[in-house]
């Protein structure tokens, strides 16, 4: 860095910085590796098994937890991309919960959970068993930041923006002029990301039974709008938790500092307005930047 900068000086040059160790930003430079897991990236999924009234059904909670939905093509990229990756151990069963024809949403049931077993007894006039998990061992990046989660993005901000600045800080807004994200994303698959405070937006618009809005997430059975309700509400939550965790404070610290945050999210084929390999919404996605810009390949 002192090299490039002490050149750049004698140029006249200036010089942004990728602000990680590599594509796309959100590893912190591996800092992760060394935080609580509470800070690193946890899912949403829940299991669908269609059911008859009256029986019992038994599930093993390990299966679920490690075999989540994924196509072809992400598989391929998860086994490279998790390469070595920790496995966690605090998956979670969030709820259990089934579909009764003429409800407008789940109803939670009792269940029994011995080790990895899971076992229910389905009550009358249900068509679908819901096993609602929280998981770490989805998706891929697991040893990457939760862009949902305040205290997990500012290691990002200690690990690589602080170090900058703790450096070369006479190089900022003269030399250097900034920091660039490159395709920051929210990293997940079939499983849908979570954060604990994401759960704080769940629990103040849904209220206390906001758990059982959750398998809306995944399934159509439920009556249309109460679906397309719990969706909407939820992308909104996420979006703006992305703009107020990850954008914003990212670009406080630079506007503190005297240099400009820039960056691009991936578009393709509208990209930029889902989870997995972006972050939901354009705008609040690279709402705290300066300049933003798009990656879009067009044929």
């Amino acid at each position: 860095m002192d090299i490039i900068l002490d050149e750049a000086r004698k140029r006249d040059m200036k010089v942004w910085i990728l602000d990680d160790s590599h594509f796309p930003s959100g590893y912190a430079n591996g800092a992760l590796k060394n935080k609580p897991n509470t800070l690193r990236r946890q899912s949403i999924y829940t299991k669908k098994i269609p059911v008859h009234a009256g029986k019992k059904v038994s599930v093993d909670i390990r299966k679920i937890c490690k075999k989540l939905p994924t196509s072809m093509m992400w598989e391929i990229v998860k086994r490279q991309m998790n390469k070595g990756a920790d496995i966690f151990d605090d998956d979670t069963v969030l709820d259990v919960s089934v579909h009764v024809k003429g409800e407008d949403k789940p109803i939670s049931i009792p269940y029994h959970l011995q080790g990895n077993k899971l076992s229910v007894q389905i009550p009358a006039n249900a068509d679908m068993l819901y096993i609602t998990i929280l998981t770490r061992n989805a998706g891929i990046h697991r040893d990457y930041m939760n862009m949902m989660d305040e205290e997990s993005c500012k290691v990002l901000i200690d690990t690589v923006y602080e170090a900058h600045y703790a450096h070369c800080k006479d190089d900022f807004d003269k030399t250097i002029q900034g920091f660039f994200s490159d395709e920051p994303e929210l990293g997940n698959d079939f499983d849908i990301p979570w954060s604990r405070d994401l759960q704080q937006e769940m629990e103040a618009t849904f209220g206390d039974d906001w758990k059982l809005y959750m398998p809306m997430l995944f399934d159509n059975h439920c009556d249309d709008k109460q679906v397309a309700y719990t969706r909407v509400k939820f992308m909104d939550s996420v979006t703006k938790l992305v703009k107020k965790c990850f954008s914003e404070q990212i670009g406080n610290w630079c506007q503190q500092h005297g240099v400009s945050y820039i960056g691009h999210v991936i578009e393709d084929n509208n990209q930029h307005c889902r989870t997995g390999s972006s972050l939901g919404h354009y705008f609040r996605g690279l709402a705290g930047q300066h300049m933003a810009g798009i990656d879009d390949f067009d044929g």
